[in-house]
């Protein structure tokens, strides 16, 4: 079943990653039929364009032609592949990272790929759950190696400087506390951009300005002020997100707040107040 859910998963985003990302594209010009391409032997978690090439990240070790069999045609891709988007070839991008990857984000000026995830190495190099790679030459950042402690599920990048903001479960980056949540530059410096979301940040995006975070994941509160809970069940009860404050080209110091959204969707943040219930 896994399998045939990574199938359906590459061969969807090869079809209409092109289209979904060219603005004005029709949306009736988006084909309704998927065609054959590539297959992973495990699954995919991340999915990325840039370039003209989509990319690729999971918990799989090959890839196999169209229409091959399981088991038959099978290249070696550990964890990354890449393919082109119009015509679904396989790419010779190919790395050795060491465990699952679980993100994947071009900078903003289409220049670099950054992963996330549970490696600790790539093509034999030390990477503490973050590594870059040169999205004209597919060659592994030397320069660029920031690291934390623990899994990486999610990346997001803002502006011209690139800032870069990691959510996960971790509680150190670039050798200081971070909790779950971190901040680089795109030379790999930790920003001082601080907050404590106390369980795993799962996704997160930076708003159009930069002047915010919005994050989700497993978290119910944030420096020790637990959010509000619902009389549901937790296995009813969705989870929340906040919104953080944040400078586009400094990732600000200021206090971690959460703010109250117009949307009423749980735990869905953005300016002042405290974070509204979830319903």
């Amino acid at each position: 079943m896994k399998r045939t859910t990574c199938a359906v998963l590459v061969v969807a985003l090869l079809v209409v990653s092109t289209l979904l990302l060219v603005p004005g594209q029709a949306l009736a010009d988006v084909p309704t039929k998927a065609s054959s391409t590539w297959q992973t032997n495990g699954i995919v978690y991340a999915v990325a364009y840039a370039r003209g090439n989509v990319y690729i990240g999971g918990a799989f070790t090959s890839v196999r032609p169209p229409g091959a069999a399981p088991g038959t045609g099978e290249v070696a891709r550990n964890h990354l592949a890449a393919f082109n988007a119009t015509t679904g070839a396989l790419l010779s991008f190919n790395h050795n990272a060491n465990a699952t990857v679980y993100s994947l984000e071009p900078s903003p000026d289409k220049t670099r790929l950054y992963a996330g995830g549970d490696f600790t190495a790539v093509d034999g190099a030390a990477r503490g759950h973050l590594a870059a790679f040169d999205l004209a030459s597919g060659a592994l950042s030397g320069a660029w190696k920031p690291s934390v402690t623990g899994r990486v599920k999610s990346i997001s990048t803002f502006g011209s400087g690139g800032t870069l903001y990691v959510g996960g479960t971790f509680g150190n980056a670039g050798g200081q506390a971070r909790t779950n949540l971190a901040a680089f530059t795109s030379a790999g410096a930790l920003l001082p951009f601080r907050a404590t979301p106390d369980a795993s940040v799962r996704a997160l995006i930076a708003s159009a300005d930069g002047s915010r975070i919005v994050i989700g994941g497993s978290f119910s509160s944030r420096r020790s002020r637990p959010a509000r809970r619902s009389p549901r069940s937790p296995a009813q009860r969705p989870q929340c997100s906040w919104a953080a404050r944040a400078a586009a080209a400094a990732a600000s110091t200021a206090p971690w707040r959460s703010t109250r959204s117009p949307a009423r969707s749980c735990g869905a943040t953005t300016a002042r107040a405290r974070p509204r219930r979830c319903r």
